[in-house]
């Protein structure tokens, strides 16, 4: 498993230990997508489309996990790290 994948497991895990269905539904989608890629080209166009999750009212950069109105303080840094991580991790292979 390369680190971008890796990457996309862990804020699954997290966001799954969170019950934040919507986003690890998604993330699950663009992991199963890229475990399919076969060429460059179709790498880098998997890595802009993923980086599209970042900008926008409501974008994944948004999130914030609570849970019965509680906030989820420890998910939440783990969370923004990884966050940082695979922000990173998609910039330095483009």
């Amino acid at each position: 498993m390369d680190r971008l994948a890796y990457i996309l497991n862990n804020i699954i895990l997290v966001l799954e230990k969170s019950s934040e269905n919507n986003w690890s539904e998604e993330l699950r989608k663009f992991s199963k997508d890229y475990s399919e890629l076969k060429t460059p080209n179709e790498k880098n166009i998997f890595q802009r489309k993923l980086l599209n999750i970042y900008g926008g009212m409501g974008s994944f950069s948004d999130l914030v996990l609570y849970k019965d109105n509680n906030l989820m303080y420890e998910e939440n840094c783990e969370l923004d790290t990884l966050r940082e991580e695979l922000f990173k991790e998609l910039k330095k292979s483009l």
